[in-house]
């Protein structure tokens, strides 16, 4: 038997970190996907309870990521904590158990570390460190499958484009915060939809478009 899935859609996926305040403010809404488990967890069915994080909002183009993020690097990943709940304690929110509504803000999250190869645009210094949406924690497994954060694992590569932290930040303090990500792996920058396109084709879209942004433009170029 499966354990219980709670689904809790995003109403915007545009900042990964607005995710934690956006869309567990909206809450588990009674309908879920087709194909869907719920049941709870009994002495019969000890598996972790999960829950699933989804979104509606399509992956960034890199000319759309120059304008939301402070830095974009390619790196290579030399540390991943333990993932960890967003309380201050690290642990399950105070009071919550399976089936209850998640307090918001709170998220599972684990830390990723990346030494800084190549910088795409930005103050980038030699190691970034990025706040990941998911992992399994006190029993509780969260997966934020929009494809917006890769998962990462050490030795990987890695092409983050990240913000830094604004008021309230509860990831981390020396965690900036991830917008979108790929893999990066054969000279290819590759997103976990499927689409992939090369570190060349990324560098020389990143660069013209960011020159543009100081030249004083607003929004991509059409």
């Amino acid at each position: 038997m499966s354990a219980k899935v709670t689904v809790t859609f995003i109403a915007s996926a545009v900042f990964t970190i607005v995710v934690i305040v956006v869309a567990l403010a909206l809450g588990d809404r009674e309908e879920q996907p087709s194909g869907v488990e719920a049941r709870s967890i009994t002495d019969e069915n000890p598996q972790p309870y999960a829950i699933r994080l989804t979104a509606y909002s399509a992956l960034m183009t890199p000319e759309q990521l120059v304008y939301r993020s402070d830095t974009g690097a390619i790196g290579e990943v030399v540390a991943v904590s333990e993932a960890r709940w967003s309380t201050q304690s690290g642990k399950t929110p105070h009071g919550w158990k399976p089936g209850d509504r998640l307090p918001q803000p709170e998220v599972i999250y684990r830390s990723v570390t990346l030494r800084v190869e190549s910088a795409l645009f930005g103050p980038a210094g030699s190691e970034i460190s990025v706040a990941v949406i998911g992992g399994s924690a006190d029993g509780v497994e969260m997966t934020f499958d929009d494809a917006l954060s890769p998962q990462l694992n050490v030795g990987d590569r890695a092409a983050v484009f990240v913000v830094k932290p604004p008021d309230g930040w509860r990831l981390g303090s020396q965690n900036d915060g991830l917008i979108q990500g790929y893999k990066v792996t054969g000279g290819q920058a590759l997103s976990s939809d499927g689409s992939s396109l090369s570190i060349e084709d990324l560098t020389r879209r990143t660069h013209a478009e960011f020159e543009r942004r100081q030249a004083g433009a607003l929004e991509p170029a059409k």
